[in-house]
């Protein structure tokens, strides 16, 4: 596990040696969802095997994750904002997860804060990158590549101001 997900090599192993007794195994088969638009968001996943593509509650796909990335951590990261998911995760191939949920996480970062603070860097940084792409290519949907994953595009000031309360998830490949 530890050398499948790069953010676990960033940890103090302290951090990952408490870490891995409380993730849960996940099996997904193709064309599962992981999770749908507006659930209430309490869990992170780390995915070990397959793909998995983040997409519109209408199916559009926004981005693709593989082996070693993370996703679902907008919520848990920015409890304060965001309740619930903002776009669907489905299988697109047999998946294997581990899932951390939420009373773990909070738990795991009042010990280990560091970890907490790495995904809040790659969360803000990913949410940055996006939002000046969207800036650069006016309305339209984030295209995924920076690992950004439901953004809706829009480039009102406002929007800019509430996009924490629209993120739900990332790719969490730290490179």
């Amino acid at each position: 596990l530890v050398r499948q997900v790069p953010i676990f090599r960033i940890c103090s192993p302290q951090c990952v040696y408490n870490v891995i007794p409380l993730l849960k195994p996940m099996s997904v088969c193709p064309n599962e969802l992981i999770y749908r638009e507006e659930e209430i968001a309490n869990e992170l996943f780390f995915l070990l095997k397959g793909e998995v593509r983040i997409e519109t509650g209408d199916g559009e796909s926004l981005t693709q994750l593989s082996q070693g990335s993370y996703f679902g951590e907008f919520p848990l990261i920015y409890k304060e904002t965001i309740k619930t998911r903002t776009a669907n995760a489905r299988a697109i191939t047999k998946v294997e997860l581990y899932v951390l949920v939420r009373a773990d996480f909070e738990m795991i970062c009042s010990y280990f804060p560091e970890i907490k603070e790495l995904m809040t860097q790659i969360a803000d940084a990913r949410m940055n990158v996006n939002w000046d792409d969207v800036n650069r290519k006016g309305a339209g949907v984030g295209s995924g590549k920076d690992g950004d994953d439901d953004d809706d595009g829009s480039n009102n000031a406002n929007d800019k101001k509430d996009k924490k309360d629209r993120k739900t998830s990332s790719v969490g490949r730290v490179v």
